[in-house]
């Protein structure tokens, strides 16, 4: 899907999972790190 402005050659990925945690339990890894592939939208 084009996306523009969007990084150029990036694959994006939407994956579901089930799982017995409680959504608590559950940390999303990439929320912070997400900032390193825009810079120019982190603010």
């Amino acid at each position: 899907i084009d996306v523009p402005g969007a990084l150029p050659r990036v694959i994006r990925v939407m994956l579901h999972c089930e799982t017995d945690k409680r959504p608590d339990e559950i940390v999303h890894i990439y929320l912070k790190g997400a900032v390193a592939l825009r810079r120019d939208l982190a603010q």
